[in-house]
């Protein structure tokens, strides 16, 4: 399917998944518009895909219905990534209400009102909370622990009250990780604190007994899942998008040490509070309907951060 010609505008296109989500689609062909407060994102993040294509930048607040609509003005997708991420949302929750909840009914109603293609909205894993059962599927229940939880699972339910005649797509994004991530997430950020403990030569710190588990899903593999949205005719779908594989803390300290070539002791503390202790989701839902496969092994994925690392450290 040829994408050339098309306009995509990302929100939260500045930030660790929306700027390789931009990358992806400038590649594709697609002008691409950008909508970040910057925040969280970089303008950095985006430089190599200024390189390459089309990239406008908008300056704004999704929480602002008229900025809002005039980014969607003459688009043909919008991916709607502009979230306060789970850490934020622990100290601030009215804003998580405010930003994951007005911003998203701002950015759909806006797409179904300009007559967009596809609607794409990034979730996450966390609207299942403690799992009851794993691997967790899609018909998994909600048992939200925080106020993200919460202003995700309404941004499925808006979507679902206000897109008639909208096509749309909802990922449940697991625990993301690749080059230019942060520690701003709440899970995924032991992977940046360790490699600043191995580069320094310093000992890693865990709090807890290491056992916890993630399903650690490379950014490309989730970039993937959102090309595939809008080359595929799935629409009004929720699907997870994960690894399949479940990894414990302890064991990245494994990888790190095959990465390094040495054999790094970490030190173990209290724990700090851990909402969810293990967590295994499948793919086979979104496998089987878009043809998603992930293609970048936990150790693999990790080797490429390190190097990048090493490469951009101002990028982190």
């Amino acid at each position: 399917m040829s994408l050339k010609g098309k306009t995509a505008l990302v929100t939260g296109g500045a930030g660790f998944v929306g700027s390789h989500l931009v990358e992806a689609l400038v590649d594709r062909g697609v002008a691409v518009r950008v909508l970040d407060n910057f925040d969280r994102g970089r303008m950095a993040y985006l430089d190599g895909a200024k390189e390459k294509g089309s990239v406008e930048v908008i300056k704004g607040d999704v929480r602002n219905r008229e900025t809002v609509r005039k980014a969607v003005r003459g688009c043909d997708y919008v991916y709607h990534e502009a979230a306060v991420c789970i850490n934020k949302s622990f100290k601030f929750p009215e804003e998580a209400i405010d930003v994951n909840i007005w911003g998203t009914t701002n950015a759909v109603l806006a797409a179904k009102d300009e007559n967009v293609e596809k609607f794409v909205f990034a979730s996450s894993a966390s609207v299942y909370g403690n799992p009851r059962s794993i691997p967790m599927t899609e018909e998994h229940g909600f048992y939200p622990e925080t106020a993200y939880c919460v202003s995700k699972i309404a941004g499925e339910y808006l979507l679902k009250i206000y897109s008639q005649d909208l096509p749309y797509v909802v990922f449940r994004y697991f625990n993301v990780y690749g080059p230019r991530q942060s520690t701003d997430a709440h899970y995924t950020s032991v992977i940046l604190s360790f490699i600043r403990k191995y580069e320094a030569k310093e000992t890693p710190v865990i709090h807890g007994d290491g056992t916890q588990t993630m399903d650690f899903v490379h950014v490309r593999d989730i970039v993937q899942a959102n090309m595939l949205a809008i080359e595929k005719d799935a629409s009004r779908e929720v699907f997870n998008v994960c690894s399949g594989t479940e990894t414990s803390v302890n064991d990245i300290i494994s990888y790190l040490n095959e990465i390094y070539g040495c054999e790094m002791k970490p030190k173990y503390e209290p724990g700090v509070q851990v909402f969810v202790k293990h967590r295994l989701g499948s793919y086979s839902k979104i496998q089987e309907m878009l043809g998603y496969y992930p293609s970048i092994s936990l150790k693999d994925g990790l080797n490429e951060i390190v190097k990048d690392y090493r490469k951009n450290p101002k990028m982190y």
